[in-house]
Parts: structure tokens; sequence; C-alpha cells
């Protein structure tokens, strides 16, 4: 295992980043993170962030696992496109994800987990069999979701709405993904 902590990542256009299927890499990040290479291959790193208010940028990136351990009322805002193969863990901070320009998605098989100081306040992605936990919350607090006896491998994106739910129109609906 190789640990780089830094108060910042950036991974610039066009640069090649990989290692090796048995080597992993731990990144400690304080600052922001930008991923701005599709040529850069972080399947087998972590990301561990530690700071207060983090920017993370991607074209589209997948990790190993993202590990949100940031100062009290730490926030990530979170754009373009990140997959997380393995581990999501949710210690201390509120992932925003843009909803104009961002998803977040879990493949793994370890179930994401949260807490009242640290959950995603906007739309999560979760992707597998059986059991699906979503990890989510908005500016009142955390609500977790559970989704049991899942079938099918497709993407579900789940959002705490806040306000007063009625009936959702389909033309509520923002994205159906098959």
């Amino acid at each position: 295992t190789t640990l780089f902590r830094s108060g910042q990542l950036i991974i610039g256009n066009g640069v090649t980043f990989s290692s090796n299927k048995n080597t992993r890499i731990n990144f400690v990040i304080s600052g922001d993170v930008s991923i701005q290479s599709t040529a850069a291959d972080l399947s087998n790193c972590t990301l561990r962030l530690t700071g207060q208010n983090q920017n993370l940028s991607a074209v589209k990136t997948s990790l190993r696992s993202l590990l949100v351990d940031g100062q009290p009322n730490a926030t990530v805002a979170l754009t373009g496109e990140w997959d997380i193969l393995q581990k999501l863990q949710l210690n201390n901070g509120i992932i925003i994800p843009n909803p104009n320009s961002s998803k977040l998605l879990y493949s793994g098989t370890d179930q994401p987990n949260g807490n009242d100081s640290s959950y995603v306040n906007g739309i999560f992605y979760s992707q597998g069999n059986d059991f699906l936990n979503f990890p989510i919350g908005n500016d009142d607090g955390y609500f977790p979701a559970v989704l049991n006896n899942v079938t099918s491998r497709s993407a579900v994106g789940l959002q705490v709405i806040k306000g007063d739910v009625q009936f959702i129109t389909s033309s509520e609906i923002t994205e159906v993904m098959n």
C-alpha cells in the first residue's frame, strides 16, 4: 500500500494513472480533488477526505473506496460521475452532488453507511442485487432508505425531498435508468 497525504489531488487532462491489481493506493486529502483525465484508473485507490469544505470534480472516474472523514460540519461538493466500486464509508461530512452535473453511484458489495453527521444530500445511486442501502438525507437531517429483494443489477437513484410530498406525477421524475 502506498499512502499519499496532500492538501489537494489533481490529475490533469490526458494524464495516464494506474496501478497493478495487487497494489492498493490510499490518498488522504484535506483539500480539493480534481480528476480531469478519463485515462486515470483509480479502481485500486481509496480516497479519504479529511477537510472542512472540499470540492470533488471528475469527468468520470471509478474508485475502490471513498471515505468521508472530514472536520465537524464538513461538506463535500461533488461534480462529475463517480462510481464507488467496493466501499463507501460516511463518518463525518455531507456529500452534496450538483443536481445538474453529477452522479454518485455505489456498485460495491459492502453496503454503504451513513449517520446524522454524514450522508448524501441529493440523488444517490446504488447498484446491486437483493439489498440496497441509501445513506441519504436533506437539510433537515439523515433519512436513510433500504430496498430489499432487488432482483436486477440496474442502478436505482433515491433522494430525500423536502416539503409536502403528495402524489408524484411522471413529469416530476427527473431520470429513469434501465
